[in-house]
């Protein structure tokens, strides 16, 4: 999805599919090491979609 780097190494899980009301499945959900849970809405192959935090670190 993007280039390695050393931000993935962080990643724990990842999910793609259609979790916002676009209609298309084009979103990533990642669970983080520290317990952060992300969703990057409307990604692209060229780019990470919008931020957006749904579970915040150490909750």
């Amino acid at each position: 999805m993007r280039d390695p780097n050393g931000l993935w190494k962080h990643d724990l899980v990842m999910t793609a599919g259609g979790y916002t009301p676009n209609g298309f499945n084009d979103d990533l959900i990642v669970r983080w090491s520290d317990g952060e849970t992300t969703l990057y809405a409307d990604t692209a192959h060229t780019s990470l979609g919008t931020e957006n935090t749904l579970v915040h670190p150490g909750t």
